[in-house]
């Protein structure tokens, strides 16, 4: 009998602990920001974050598409490429200066 009090404090402690502790869950995004002209599923993916207000938001990038998704943000003078762009930024819900400060903190 002692050892069946024992167990049961044991437990309630932990169910005491578990409850007290805050757990934040951390949610992934639905979709990875990729070149709009990728087909094939990125090889190789990768995850950051990036300050939103007084938060952070967890961001997958595709690696692979940096190159592509660089001289898609720095062409200014297609219009075809402003659109794409205000596309992607629009579909991830980002801005101009989030996305390429994310492209920034991916490392080729």
């Amino acid at each position: 009998m002692g050892v069946k009090l024992r167990c049961s404090q044991l437990m309630a402690a932990f169910v005491a602990i578990f409850m007290s502790t805050q757990v934040q869950a951390i949610t992934l995004p639905q979709q990875c920001i990729e070149a709009p002209e990728r087909v094939a599923p990125c090889p190789n993916l990768i995850y950051t974050a990036i300050k939103v207000e007084q938060s952070s938001k967890i961001i997958c990038f595709c690696k692979a598409d940096k190159p592509a998704l660089l001289a898609l943000m720095t062409d200014k003078n297609s219009a075809k490429s402003r659109v794409t762009l205000r596309k992607l930024l629009s579909q991830h819900n980002l801005n101009d200066e989030q996305l390429f400060s994310i492209s920034q903190n991916v490392v080729n």
